[in-house]
């Protein structure tokens, strides 16, 4: 029987006015059948536009449909012979923005060799994926001297590299409408560069200079700094090569340290005047080039966060260790970001252990945990640097050091992935104010009324806090909607995010939510990664007496690992 196996944009992110496409892909030559394609957003049904498909497997579907506003979208392709009789359907998702940092889905790339010439299924899995935002990782000749004079070249690490590779997969990422970053540390130099300039190194107290495994030397970035004219001029040949934009490294010590003159240099206060110079600097090559800089363990976002770059980026590390840390991080994050003209969108680096080759938890342990870990991060409103390569996953801050991912788990990720693109708005818009604090327990218990947002279903406990063997509740309102991501972390047996999990949550059905919404309510909404190829499920919502007057009742589907349900206000 004929059946879809495939379904995905040919672009990362579109932009607005674009033209939409996609590919769809079945099972057997699918010649005299058709496609109808459902367009959404949210849960309003925009367009729709048939297809006959011709002779082969693969067919591109060239959209007459293109969309203006920057959000985040659903396709729905149903596959019927012509008499009407629907035989498939799949889903997938799509969005289009003014610019990468409104959704910024990061990914990586760190094998360049000359083997590579040829292949970019790498590409090809993250556009599946829809990453918009590519690092390459570990590209450069050194880290003194970034681009080659050699078309190959080995790396300070042993690595052999080819420019025609990396120019390569920089214009396959373009065709795939994806931003390329190079990888750039923003004061590590080799051992024969220090020697040579001495006196623009970082020292400690007793006179060492400051390295990292005694391999790359740390230079002075203070305003005025030779070393600051020296790098910055290598950064504007990276953007000659090729590259969108630089990922702009550092390795989260020291914080202060001395100069070769014994004057002491708080890095604190030199990162922003030196992301700034670098963006006046490469805005001589192109006015549009990325910048991300790298808050090693947080420090110091409070710094850097309105500096001009376009995102706000954290690498996690200890204490940061537990799932109610990250969304601590990222409410930080996101408040420290909210004071830029544009609100700043908000990219965790949190590295998975779990998956590297000698760690103690198995392949499905590892995943189960990852999952958990990625729905903490997106229901709390920020992006996860994890995946890239070819189905490959970040495990420590050295990139080629990575792990894999089983066939059934890169399902998963993709379920997910089309989730966080589908429904962005939901998820990581600005004006998202979170009430899971002020609107769920405590004070109104207290006075003896009823909460604002009640939750409940046989033998379950809920809490805003992510304790363990709870459903977590996360809530929050803008001027359209309300929003209630529900993580389940019943018979989880730690709360580490960067541990595999040994226990899946057992699942939980008949989940009562009850709220409280004066506005009235539209209409509810229920959509999980998990079921329903992450389509919504309309649920009807009676009103309930408490002591608030009436609240809004709806009884959610079964609850896996995570699930997101969202009234929209009259």
């Amino acid at each position: 029987m004929l059946k879809i196996l495939d379904l995905y944009p040919l672009k990362a992110q579109f932009g607005p006015g674009e033209a939409l496409c996609f590919q769809l892909e079945t099972n057997e030559s699918a010649a005299g059948y058709l496609v109808e394609v459902v367009l959404t957003h949210l849960h309003l049904e925009l367009a729709k536009e048939t297809f006959p498909l011709e002779e082969g497997r693969y067919h591109t579907l060239h959209l007459a449909t293109s969309f203006e506003k920057s959000a985040g979208y659903g396709l729905v392709a149903k596959l019927s012979t012509f008499q009407g009789e629907i035989l498939d359907h799949m889903s997938t998702a799509f969005d289009v923005a003014h610019h990468f940092g409104e959704a910024p889905r990061y990914g990586f790339l760190c094998d360049f060799g000359p083997e590579q010439l040829g292949d970019v299924e790498d590409i090809e899995f993250l556009n599946k994926m829809h990453i918009n935002l590519v690092q390459f990782y570990d590209w450069m000749y050194r880290h003194d001297k970034l681009v080659s004079e050699e078309p190959i070249y080995t790396d300070p690490l042993g690595r052999t590299m080819s420019q025609a590779v990396i120019q390569e997969k920089i214009k396959k990422a373009h065709e795939h409408g994806m931003q390329t970053i190079g990888y750039g540390a923003i004061y590590a130099s080799l051992g024969d560069f220090f020697e040579e300039h001495r006196d623009w190194g970082l020292y400690q107290n007793d006179g060492t200079v400051y390295s990292l495994a005694e391999i790359f030397h740390i230079m002075d970035i203070s305003p005025g700094s030779p070393w600051n004219s020296h790098i910055i001029e290598e950064f504007r040949k990276v953007i000659r090569f090729g590259f969108d934009g630089i990922h702009l490294d550092q390795y989260g010590f020291p914080k202060k340290a001395l100069n070769s003159k014994g004057e002491v240099v708080d890095l604190a206060c030199c990162f922003t005047p030196f992301i700034s110079e670098v963006r006046e600097a490469v805005a001589q090559e192109r006015d549009d080039v990325a910048l991300i800089f790298n808050n090693v363990s947080n420090f110091p976002t409070y710094a850097t966060a309105n500096a001009k770059q376009d995102v706000i980026y954290i690498e996690v590390w200890s204490p940061i260790t537990e799932y109610r840390d990250l969304k601590l991080l990222i409410d930080q994050a996101r408040h420290h970001g909210s004071h830029n003209e544009t609100p700043k969108q908000v990219i965790l680096a949190a590295y998975l252990a779990a998956f590297q080759a000698k760690s103690e938890f198995s392949q499905r342990e590892a995943e189960v945990g990852a999952l958990l870990t990625m729905a903490v991060i997106f229901a709390s409103g920020a992006y996860h640097l994890l995946f890239g390569e070819n189905k490959r996953v970040l495990t420590e801050g050295y990139y080629p050091n990575n792990g894999g991912m089983s066939d059934v788990f890169v399902q998963e990720v993709r379920g997910y992935y089309d989730f966080i693109v589908r429904y962005r708005e939901l998820l990581f818009s600005a004006d998202l104010v979170d009430l899971s604090l002020t609107h769920t327990g405590g004070y109104s218990k207290e006075i003896g009324r009823d909460n604002e947002f009640e939750f409940a279903a046989d033998g379950v406990v809920f809490s805003p806090h992510g304790d363990l063997d709870t459903v977590w509740t996360i809530v929050k309102e803008n001027s359209d909607h309300v929003v209630i991501n529900l993580i389940n972390l019943l018979g989880v047996e730690d709360g580490c995010w960067n541990a595999g999990k040994k226990a899946t949550p057992q699942p939980v059905e008949k989940i009562r939510v009850r709220a409280l919404i004066p506005e009235g309510v539209a209409g509810v909404h229920y959509a999980s990664p998990s079921c329903n190829n992450g389509q919504l499920q309309e649920l009807e919502a009676k009103r309930v007496k408490s002591t608030n007057g009436h609240m809004f009742e709806v009884e959610l589907p079964r609850l896996d690992l995570w699930g997101m349900v969202y009234f929209v206000k009259n």
